[in-house]
């Protein structure tokens, strides 16, 4: 699965890197907005040639609007969830596209988790942390399943 990829690093007994899925490449994109240019700009020869000069002006903004739309998704791919348990916590780091990170900590022998209402849930005592919101009900299912083998693995001390 290309959305997840478990790694084991010193002193950690399980981590999971979470992403958002992009189907479009960088060289598909290219050639979609080369095929809508090219588009565009015909149709809208064909009605500048006509007299009908605003059609190549809508054009040419639907054009730019396709092109910033799809840097705005690219750009938001870049979320990335990190799950490990660590010790005796269950850590949670979330980092933003501009690469601002925010971690939270559980104690890892109390957590459980759940899928409610399409949500991938982390319950700890009395907090609640959603995670891999990205993430397809079929991914999200084998999220839980890793990682409750995971937090199993660690409580009955097979993971260090």
């Amino acid at each position: 699965m290309k959305r997840m990829k478990n790694e084991i690093h010193e002193k950690t007994n399980f981590s999971l890197v979470l992403h958002p899925h992009r189907s479009l490449g960088p060289h598909a994109f290219l050639f979609l907005m080369i095929f809508i240019n090219l588009i565009g700009f015909s149709v809208g020869l064909a009605f500048l040639l006509m007299g009908a000069w605003p059609v190549l002006v809508f054009f040419s903004l639907v054009s730019l609007f396709v092109y910033f739309a799809f840097k705005s998704n690219y750009r938001a791919g870049l979320h990335r969830e990190i799950v490990e348990i660590y010790e005796d916590q269950l850590k949670i780091r979330s980092i933003s596209p501009n690469g601002q990170e925010r971690s939270r900590g559980l104690q890892a022998y109390w957590s459980r988790l759940e899928i409610s209402g399409g949500k991938l849930l982390v319950f700890c005592k009395s907090e609640t942390i959603e995670i891999g919101k990205f993430l397809i009900e079929d991914e999200k299912e084998q999220v839980k399943e890793a990682l409750t083998v995971a937090l199993f693995r660690y409580r009955n001390g097979a993971a260090s």
